[in-house]
């Protein structure tokens, strides 16, 4: 059931998106989801690595920021975390996603805007 619900909330959050920061770039990381043992140690060769959030967001000016998105009773995992922690080292954005409200905040905590992409413009 969790699964549906993270679903539907990735789909609102794509849809936040596009419509209120058109200039961005957000895509999915494909790492969930059944896998024989040799297809994940095939994806795990080319690199698929635990924890990786499930979308990524480029938002002008080389930032970047990954959006953990979570059912509202929803845990994140270790690995989900020590990612989130690499990720915050280097510089980057990362947050756990449970509603549109917490995208929204996240946005104006990382001074990401509607406009230009240059932190400028409400949300």
């Amino acid at each position: 059931m969790a699964r549906r619900l993270e679903d539907d909330l990735q789909r609102a959050v794509l849809a936040y998106i596009a419509a209120a920061i058109p200039y961005a770039i957000v895509f999915h990381v494909p790492n969930g989801g059944f896998r024989t043992k040799p297809e994940a140690a095939r994806l795990k060769s080319l690199g698929v690595m635990p924890g990786v959030a499930d979308l990524v967001l480029l938002a002008g000016r080389g930032r970047v920021f990954f959006l953990e998105l979570k059912a509202p009773k929803g845990r994140t995992t270790e690995d989900q975390d020590q990612f989130g922690e690499a990720a915050r080292a280097l510089g980057c954005g990362w947050a756990v996603i449970r509603s549109i409200d917490d995208l929204i905040l996240a946005f104006k905590a990382w001074g990401v805007s509607r406009t230009s992409g240059e932190g400028d413009g409400e949300l």
